[in-house]
C-alpha cells in the first residue's frame, strides 16, 4: 500500500512538471492577419478582404465569398506597414469630400486598430499602406479598380451643341 500511494504522488509530480513544461515552451505563432473593407458605392460593390501572411485570403462581397491567395510578398508588406501604421498611430490628412453616392471608404483592420479613409490623400505611413491595400485588391480583382460604366450598344444620343446652337460634330467611329 505505501508503494501505491508513492507511486501515486510521483505519478502525479511527474504528470504536473509535464504539464508546467509545456506550458513553458514557446507555442508556435499561427498566421498574422488584416481585413481590407470597402464600403463600395452606387457603381462598385462593396467587398472585405481577409489577408493571412502566409498569402491565404478570403474575399466577400461583389459576388460569391471565395478563397485565393495573394503573393506573401505582397501579404507581408502589407501586415508589416499595418503594424508600423498601428503604432505610429497616424491621423489622417484633412478631411477628404466624397460624393454621398459614388464615394467610398477604404480602411484596414489590423489587430484592433483601424486605419482613417485609405480613399483620402495621404502622407507616409498611410500612403504606404494605401498603395498595399490598392495592390493586393488589384492582385486578387476585387472592387474591380478602374471599372467604367459604359452606354448599351445601339443606344441613340442626343447630338450636342456648342454655345451658338450650332451642333458638334459627332466623332468618328473607332474601329
Amino acid at each position: 500500500m505505501v508503494h501505491f500511494r508513492i507511486l501515486r504522488r510521483s505519478g502525479a509530480a511527474v504528470f504536473a512538471t509535464a504539464m508546467l513544461l509545456a506550458g513553458a515552451a514557446p507555442a508556435k505563432p499561427g498566421p498574422d492577419g488584416a481585413l481590407i473593407a470597402n464600403s463600395g458605392s452606387t457603381n462598385s460593390p462593396a467587398y472585405a478582404i481577409r489577408v493571412r501572411s502566409d498569402g491565404f485570403a478570403q474575399i466577400t462581397g461583389g459576388g460569391s465569398p471565395r478563397e485565393a491567395r495573394v503573393d506573401g510578398t505582397l501579404a507581408g508588406k502589407l501586415l508589416a506597414d499595418a503594424r508600423v501604421a498601428k503604432t505610429a498611430n497616424p491621423r489622417g490628412g484633412a478631411p477628404c469630400m466624397k460624393s454621398a453616392s459614388f464615394g467610398s471608404r477604404t480602411t484596414v483592420l489590423y489587430h484592433g486598430w483601424r486605419s482613417p479613409d485609405l480613399g483620402c490623400p495621404a502622407e507616409g505611413i498611410l500612403a504606404t499602406l494605401t498603395g498595399d491595400v490598392q495592390a493586393v485588391a488589384s492582385a486578387l480583382g476585387a472592387g474591380h479598380p478602374g471599372h467604367r460604366v459604359t452606354l448599351p450598344p445601339r443606344e441613340p444620343r442626343a447630338v450636342p451643341s456648342d454655345a451658338g446652337g450650332a451642333p458638334i460634330p459627332a466623332p468618328s467611329p473607332r474601329n
